[in-house]
């Protein structure tokens, strides 16, 4: 009789032989954000493999992770090796930390820093990158968070938020001769503190998440703004744990992931105090809260809809793996490890069992879950 997936994770996580934990090193100070090239990514006019390094199948076979760091650089690492193939960097134009960066395919990757996104062209095989190939800059205060969609025939969207509050969306054409960065729309009317986190909609890039220091979860309506809508975590918080919640580790929103459930979209959010929250994308209809999941603010959160786990990385330096159900987002916590350094970011390689964690150390811990 053939297993069902959850006596297989069942399986996994009571019987798995070890944790095992590897580092990566190479970058001189904090790495704020790390990312995992998704295979399927490229661009309609994309060169062949002779031309372009990364395109390679050793590398989409085995993986490759974007890492950004406060000490000004960018690195790519091929996952086979465990070991840095390309440092990026720009110290003409890039004069503060980098926090950070995603691959838009194996072309080119993007990068916030300061008040300025930019572009690197990756194709030509190089120990080090020097030179940034497209950079725009966004309103006059620090961008805290960047997000890419791909459309179709090489057009990506690209979403930034700053300390003012407000939101971008931009457009790129990487497949047009001179690439260039198109601003669409300036979200300036919910929010009234530092925007922290913007994400697109796995399942409708025409809706974008916002959260700010405001206490609110924003969804922008892309196609009609006047369809927007947003959600205060202060009410909920009052309303269901008093006002003293509201004192110890604020319940700001930190980390986000969207997944889908039949024809359903949810929106799931970490708070600072620990807490998770998940909403339904229709009127941000409130339909779950976790609490007590961690002692601390949740940093990070992924969501492997494929094997409905939900991956948690919080503060009181442990990571989380749930395991999710269509009507539960936590119907049992599996297993927690523990992190030396609170989290910045992590990223999961095709499956919850080999995952990247990058915190206020000059290292990314990779853990493998194996039987």
């Amino acid at each position: 009789m053939e297993k069902t997936k959850q006596e297989d994770l069942d399986f996994i996580f009571s019987k798995f032989s070890e944790v095992v934990r590897d580092k990566l090193e190479g970058h001189s100070d904090t790495v704020n954000s790390v990312d995992i090239l998704d295979p399927s990514k490229s661009i309609g006019k994309k060169l062949n493999t002779e031309q372009n390094y990364l395109s390679k199948q050793q590398f989409h076979e085995h993986g490759l992770l974007l890492s950004a760091s406060a000490d000004k650089t960018m690195a790519i690492w091929d996952l086979r090796l465990n070991k840095r193939i390309m440092m990026i960097q720009d110290s003409s134009q890039i004069v503060d930390e980098i926090v950070k960066a995603k691959f838009m395919s194996d072309s080119h990757v993007i990068c916030a820093t300061s008040n300025v996104i930019g572009l690197f062209d990756i194709r030509k095989p190089a120990i080090i990158l020097k030179k940034l190939d497209l950079s725009t800059l966004i309103g006059e205060d620090e961008v805290n968070d960047i997000d890419v969609n791909q459309m179709d025939n090489g057009v990506f969207q690209v979403t930034t938020c700053d300390d003012l509050g407000q939101v971008y969306i931009h457009e790129l054409d990487l497949s047009s001769e001179v690439p260039g960065f198109s601003l669409k729309n300036t979200l300036k009317s919910k929010h009234t503190n530092i925007c922290f986190k913007t994400k697109f909609s796995k399942n409708n890039p025409s809706i974008v998440y916002s959260a700010a220091f405001d206490y609110k979860l924003v969804q922008w309506n892309l196609k009609d703004l006047s369809k927007s809508s947003s959600k205060s975590i202060i009410d909920i918080m009052k309303k269901n744990f008093g006002e003293d919640s509201l004192h110890y580790n604020p319940p700001f929103i930190y980390s986000m992931d969207t997944y889908q459930v039949r024809d359903s979209e949810f929106i799931v959010v970490g708070l600072g105090n620990g807490c998770i929250l998940r909403f339904k994308k229709k009127n941000l209809a409130l339909e779950e809260i976790d609490a007590d999941i961690h002692r601390d603010q949740i940093s990070a959160l992924i969501i492997d809809k494929v094997n409905n786990i939900l991956i948690t990385g919080s503060n009181d330096l442990t990571v989380g793996f749930h395991r999710m159900s269509d009507d539960r987002l936590i119907e049992q916590t599996l297993l927690k490890v523990e992190v030396e350094n609170k989290i910045n970011d992590m990223a999961m390689n095709k499956s919850f069992r080999e995952l990247y964690v990058a915190d206020l150390s000059k290292t990314i811990s990779k853990f493998t879950i194996r039987q």
